[in-house]
């Protein structure tokens, strides 16, 4: 519960001592609190699983930079190949996920107060992990832009090499 709508709750921050009126306030309360949780229990699903998405992406990405992995043999290296298949077919649900849980937060919180996750809104969540994707996207291209610049130079001083017969 957002600390906004905390601070509404009246009876929370009574300095009175407690009676009657004050636990029917607080039973009416949880009551409401309840009802919201259910109603909010189909988008939590959705963060939920975007987030385990985002976990899965985030390893998948880091077994793919390990060029070894084509070359292993045994038991595991198969379990592992197809560990990666159906993981890049899940991932791959991501972008879908994403539109579609942006769609029913920002329906959501036209008529409610925003989703929050670890104090933050989720919507901000989303957007600063889409920018982070971006960076990390840019990152690499330029990243395979150098090395392949490097290889280039590498073959070109060895060429030369080779025409000078050094």
């Amino acid at each position: 519960v957002p600390a906004a709508d905390r601070r509404k709750f009246a009876p929370y921050h009574a300095t009175t001592p407690p009676d009657e009126a004050a636990l029917a306030a607080h039973e009416t309360e949880v009551a409401r609190l309840e009802e919201r949780k259910e109603q909010l229990q189909p988008l939590l699903k959705l963060i939920e699983r975007r987030e385990e998405l985002l976990l899965e992406r985030t390893a998948l990405s880091a077994l793919q930079k390990d060029p070894g992995r084509l070359l292993r043999r045994g038991p595991g290296a198969a379990a592992e190949r197809k560990y990666e298949n159906e993981a890049m077919r899940r991932v791959k649900q991501l972008p879908k996920l994403t539109e579609k849980l942006f769609e029913k937060l920002v329906e959501w919180e036209a008529t409610e107060s925003p989703v929050l996750r670890d104090g933050l809104r989720y919507l901000d969540k989303m957007d600063d992990d889409k920018k982070q994707a971006a960076e990390e996207k840019a990152a690499e291209r330029q990243a395979k832009k150098l090395a392949a610049t490097a290889r280039k130079q590498k073959l070109k001083d060895h060429n030369e090499l080779v025409c000078t017969g050094v």
